[in-house]
């Protein structure tokens, strides 16, 4: 989930380093993945770098949380890259 979320947040230009990424997953370690707001908290803080990339990151994360076997796929799925480039691109836009 971690390596497809950071892939994501590339695609739609928010950087990720290797190191950040490598943070992410330290972070990942050594808390309760069923406790959802605080995996969100601890990957913001490894993968968000200003508040303008918080609205496109809470959206990708959403995604990839939000189903039980594979978070998000088939949300993603349901969309056509036109509309999620345009989801993405609209929480970008709105800062």
């Amino acid at each position: 989930m971690l390596a497809g979320l950071v892939d994501e947040l590339r695609a739609v230009g928010i950087g990720v380093s290797v190191g950040e990424h490598l943070d992410a997953a330290r972070a990942l370690s050594s808390l309760s993945l069923a406790d959802k707001e605080t995996v969100r908290a601890a990957l913001q803080c490894a993968l968000v770098k200003n508040a303008e990339q918080l609205e496109a990151f809470n959206l990708l994360f959403g995604l990839y949380t939000a189903g039980a076997r594979h978070p998000g796929a088939d949300l993603a799925a349901a969309m056509s890259d036109d509309e999620l480039a345009g989801a993405l691109h609209a929480a970008l836009r709105s800062g």
